[in-house]
């Protein structure tokens, strides 16, 4: 695969994983259920991560560019 295809892939699941943390942060935002709040903030905090380690890889890919949302 070639390094543009796998960088073009690999911004799109930054964004992915941008979208999920916002919908979970949105979820548990809607309930007054504290253990529900909580998965749902332990989701938004894994998506963070997931997130982190795209960017990483991303910038290892890229040259050392960092991903903008012109990308």
């Amino acid at each position: 695969m070639k390094n543009d295809k796998l960088i073009d892939i690999i911004k799109s699941a930054i964004l992915l994983e941008i979208r999920g943390e916002a919908f979970y942060r949105k979820v548990a935002g809607t309930t007054d259920n504290p253990d529900i709040k909580n998965i749902f903030t332990i989701m938004a905090e894994e998506e963070v991560l997931h997130a982190a380690l795209l960017k990483k890889k991303f910038k290892e890919l890229s040259g050392g560019k960092k991903v903008t949302s012109s990308d």
